[in-house]
């Protein structure tokens, strides 16, 4: 998750958190029940520097169903021998 002063807050009480996680409560929904102003985090994980554009779904899930097919593809000329023999 990108880090925010509402993370860094957070972070620096590791106590309350421990505290309300082990009584089942979520520390940002604590504090939307308290009425606390709440800056969402955003989560992302590594991969997220390696985005260069954005992009609805539909054009994701193409790109992605596009690739599939070509790799099946590939992989069924291994299975009927289509594959060009190594000389090994």
């Amino acid at each position: 998750m990108r880090t925010n002063e509402y993370i860094a807050n957070w972070h620096a009480q590791p106590d309350k958190i421990k505290e309300l996680c082990d009584k089942g409560i979520v520390p940002i929904e604590y504090d939307f029940e308290q009425g606390n102003e709440v800056d969402p985090p955003h989560l992302m994980g590594q991969v997220a520097g390696l985005i260069q554009k954005i992009q609805p779904a539909k054009e994701i899930v193409d790109d992605m169903v596009a690739e599939a097919t070509t790799m099946l593809k590939l992989g069924n000329t291994y299975l009927t021998g289509g594959a060009v023999n190594s000389k090994l």
